[in-house]
């Protein structure tokens, strides 16, 4: 089983978003499954107030399939673990708001911006994910 918290770092949950991707609630748990590798496999998606995990199911003999969580393998682990990577980001890619600001001024500062000048947040840098930038439409000058 494999801990999503990592994966939520500076992120929050957008349950409506949740369940329009296909997670089922119950009781407070949003559980999405989905087959992958020829329907060989099966990775099952939780997310609770207290823990976001995941995890994949080998289908022949019903049992986790644990190798994708070695950090060396082979190519047939290796293409698992990477249709299951890939599915866990397009989880958190598509079911997540940013989440950077803490502080409430810096929330209503943003929010304020939006709603009377139409201007989102850019990210610009890929080694900088939680820098963000306004910048004016008229001018593209930052401010």
């Amino acid at each position: 089983m494999r801990n999503l918290s990592l994966y939520l770092k500076n992120r929050k949950l957008n349950y409506e978003k949740l369940e329009k991707f296909g997670f089922i609630k119950n009781n407070g748990l949003y559980r999405f499954e989905k087959n992958i590798h020829n329907d060989e496999f099966k990775v099952i998606i939780s997310f609770s107030n207290d823990k976001q995990e995941s995890k994949v199911i080998d289908l022949l003999s019903n049992d986790e399939y644990i190798l994708v969580d070695t950090k060396t393998s082979g190519t047939f682990v290796g293409t698992i673990k990477n249709e299951y990577e890939s599915l866990i980001n397009n989880v958190i890619e598509q079911c997540t708001d940013l989440n950077i600001f803490k502080c409430e001024n810096s929330k209503y500062v943003i929010n304020y911006v939006k709603e009377k000048y139409d201007t989102e947040l850019e990210f610009l840098w890929e080694q900088y994910p939680t820098y963000g930038v306004l910048r004016n439409k008229t001018n593209h000058k930052w401010y």
